[in-house]
């Protein structure tokens, strides 16, 4: 039995209709049909000829065939075979593969050798489709870091790391959860090359029933020059359009085991379990703060490196001196300064209060004409930094950065010159521009903003990448 559901279309001049079944009508009440799986015997040795299923009569199981695949308007670009399927195999299924679970096997037409996926023959495979030269090196060093992490878990090369428990109304990120030896640990690790493990626990609340915590886990390991967004595996499913920001110099996979939290992102998961969706009604009505819940592991790998690598969680009034060095309106020339309440007494061992001196070649975000600079040197940039710098227009109400559209501008679109000196281009999309320190000195300035709108501009550090082999400066380079 099967079954399919196209457009309206007409063909050789008849209109078909959308649903189309491979089964037997058989009349219910009278003047109704019902579509029921077939048991004759010549039609399903026809189907397993046709199709070259080795299934034979009287074995029981499940056959699955897909007899058309739309290619698109150019087949030539949306090429369908043995390795194409293998390749996606590999994408979707690595986690539960290596993890001795599921076996699959490919065979290509013709006489030519299988492919077969399973726990031992998983790198053979992988090799072999590489060596194949149909694969781009982009999507070949993804699989690469991605299989490479999991073997390392699965190893138990991984070291743990817990996180203390979220608060149990909703999850989110409290002074101290990362603490000061915890950072100083993990940096450690990652620098090492070494594969981290770190876990969190969190509540999921439902609106009907008790309270439940479940725990998930972030995989981590630093690969030089690598931009990926986090691998997100839901009780075994690998949930590829996970809305998160990528990392730079890291590749980690977010694992989220059964349990009530995978409850809760499958509920959110669209019909090709590709997405977590908070909006749906049916959703919003089971659970409480279940976007919120959405957001926190969405976003828990970046906001977990902003946390190691963060700097003194200490208050620094004189942090932004640079930034801001204006001291304010001079004192009116002969008035005389106000006495102290104890006028003509000193207080002995009471020190004055001076002003901490700017840190020399601290990052300093200037406004120019149409536009911005970001600039800054050594010691206060480390080479390897990575900064990211969001722009939007102001607005008279409201955030101007979530007020931001595509057509007020985008970075990339060859009206925005951007000259880059002393740093790399990372990440060029919409409204956020990423780059990667690579000397003693660095600038950043775009240009060509509308000069009847106000423009805000912010930036923050990021992150830290190793640079080998610093390329040569693009000083005033305009990309498109």
């Amino acid at each position: 039995m099967g079954a399919c559901i196209l457009k309206y279309h007409e063909l050789n001049g008849d209109t078909i209709r959308p649903d189309g079944y491979c089964a037997e009508e058989r009349a219910i009440y009278g003047d109704q049909s019902l579509a029921v799986p077939t048991s004759n015997p010549e039609l399903l040795e026809s189907f397993r000829s046709d199709f070259s299923l080795s299934r034979q009569s009287g074995q029981c199981g499940l056959s699955i065939v897909v007899p058309w695949l739309d290619s698109g308007a150019d087949e030539a670009k949306n090429d369908f075979g043995s390795e194409s399927l293998l390749l996606a195999t590999l994408q979707d299924y690595f986690w539960p593969i290596l993890h001795g679970k599921l076996a699959v096997t490919i065979q290509p037409f013709g006489d030519s050798t299988p492919y077969t996926l399973d726990q031992q023959s998983f790198s053979e495979t992988f090799n072999r489709l590489c060596s194949t030269g149909r694969v781009d090196v982009k999507t070949v060093r993804r699989m690469q870091s991605l299989v490479s992490l999991a073997n390392s878990v699965l190893a138990g090369e991984a070291r743990p790391f817990d996180l203390p428990p979220c608060p149990s109304n909703k999850p989110g990120w409290l002074e101290g959860s990362v603490s000061d030896s915890m950072q100083s640990d993990l940096r450690l690790a990652l620098g090492s090359g070494a594969t981290v493990s770190v876990s969190s626990r969190l509540t999921v609340r439902m609106k009907s029933g008790a309270a439940l915590e479940d725990t998930f886990a972030c995989h981590l390991r630093k690969i030089d020059e690598f931009n990926e967004r986090p691998c997100f595996i839901r009780d075994g499913i690998i949930i590829s359009d996970v809305k998160s920001p990528k990392l730079h110099g890291y590749s980690a996979i977010v694992h989220i085991q059964s349990g009530p939290l995978a409850d809760l992102l499958g509920d959110s998961e669209n019909p090709a379990h590709t997405e977590w969706q908070s909006s749906s009604q049916q959703f919003k009505e089971k659970y409480v703060y279940g976007g919120v819940v959405i957001e926190f592991v969405s976003t828990f790998a970046s906001e977990l490196l902003k946390q190691i690598f963060s700097a003194n969680k200490e208050l620094d009034k004189a942090l932004l001196i640079d930034y801001f060095s204006d001291p304010g309106p001079e004192a009116e020339s002969g008035k005389p300064e106000k006495p102290s309440p104890k006028k003509g007494k000193e207080n002995p061992g009471v020190p004055p209060i001076l002003p901490r001196a700017p840190i020399e070649g601290r990052p300093r975000l200037d406004q120019i004409s149409g536009g911005f600079r970001l600039a800054g040197a050594s010691p206060g940039v480390i080479s390897g930094s990575v900064f990211r710098v969001r722009a939007a227009y102001e607005t008279s109400k409201g955030n101007a950065f979530k007020a931001y559209e595509k057509p007020d501008f985008y970075f990339g679109d060859g009206y925005l010159a951007v000259a880059l000196e002393g740093c790399e281009e990372l990440e060029s999309r919409l409204n956020l521009l990423a780059v990667r320190v690579v000397g003693d000195r660095f600038s950043v300035t775009v240009t060509g903003f509308d000069p009847n709108r106000d423009l805000v501009v912010k930036f923050d550090l990021i992150g830290l990448m190793t640079v080998k082999e610093p390329p040569a400066s693009r000083s005033g380079e305009a990309r498109e």
